[in-house]
Order: structure tokens, then C-alpha cells, then sequence
């Protein structure tokens, strides 16, 4: 494949945004640039210690 036809994609998901970017490998440039802020997502975690238990850190999901 042409190189002159190549992309990179980057996604950032965090807890209060998301993010995404496409660029053309060839030169860098920039084509599309995406972001979305959002509440604040709260963590979950499962734990395995005789049961799946979900604990919630950060608020009532």
C-alpha cells in the first residue's frame, strides 16, 4: 500500500471526555480532530474474591 495513503487513528477515552484524531502518516497533518466532554464517569472494578462483586468508586453510577 502507498504510503501517500496511509492514516493513523488516535482514541482517547477517558472519565469525563472522549477524543479522536486522524492524521495522514506521509505528512502529519491533521484531518479530523473530534472531542466530547461528558459528566465524569464514576470507576468500577471487579473484584474475585468468592463472588464478582462490582465495587463503585466516585458516585452512584
Amino acid at each position: 500500500m502507498e504510503k501517500d495513503r496511509l492514516y493513523y487513528l488516535g482514541l482517547d477515552m477517558g472519565r469525563s471526555s472522549v477524543k479522536a484524531t486522524s492524521v495522514r502518516a506521509k505528512t502529519g497533518e491533521k484531518l479530523l480532530v473530534l472531542y466530547k466532554t461528558m459528566e465524569e464517569m464514576p470507576i468500577t472494578t471487579l473484584q474475585k474474591d468468592g463472588g464478582n462483586k462490582i465495587q463503585i468508586l466516585g458516585g452512584p453510577m
